[in-house]
């Protein structure tokens, strides 16, 4: 975020940290409030387990979406309105791992630790992948098409909603090795 505001808005690193300390804001009161109300009123209207997570992760990745691909081209707003976006795509992604950090520890109780490695080094790789790519795609590398902030948040956003969709279809509340002794007996 802060090489966004310097490029969009010219700012430096000492005026763009307030605005960026707002986002961070905002996922904290995601994480420490909002999540565990909307949890707890999901409970009280008998949603089950992998019905929170789901709508935890697929709302989540679906509010990050909607709320990042227009951040460029709103940019006229300025650096009020950008950060409105990035604190309400911020609060997507608070709210989607209410679902699909927790679903580490449901789908295995022998190979738990398997499990979170697996989805630890995913998120490293996408971590250390991400910031080259939109470098690339800020630079106009041919490869990516486009040369702009648009180009990086619309992949953002596609990304986000990709994500949903595979969550929703192959998401699993119950431990895979509960399936795998009810085949065998």
């Amino acid at each position: 975020m802060p090489e966004y505001f310097s490029s969009v808005f010219f700012m430096d690193s000492l005026q763009s940290s307030s605005f960026v300390s707002c986002v961070s804001a905002a996922n904290m009161a995601a994480v420490l409030t909002i999540n565990p109300l909307l949890d707890h009123m999901m409970q009280q209207r008998q949603f089950t387990l992998l019905g929170r997570r789901r709508v935890f992760t697929c709302v989540g990745c679906l509010v990050a979406a909607v709320a990042l691909v227009p951040v460029y081209l709103l940019k006229g707003f300025g650096p009020f309105g950008t950060t409105a976006l990035f604190a309400l795509g911020n609060l997507g992604f608070a709210l989607q791992t209410w679902g699909f950090k927790a679903n580490y520890l449901d789908v295995t109780v022998d190979f738990t630790g398997l499990v979170s490695g697996v989805g630890n080094t995913v998120g490293t790789v996408a971590s250390m992948l991400g910031p080259r790519i939109t470098g690339r795609i800020l630079a106009g590398d041919t490869a990516f098409g486009l040369a702009s902030w648009d180009a990086a948040l619309l992949l953002v956003g596609a990304f986000s909603v990709v994500s949903a969709l595979l969550f929703r279809l192959f998401s699993a509340a119950e431990p895979v090795e509960a399936g795998i002794k009810a085949k065998r007996a």
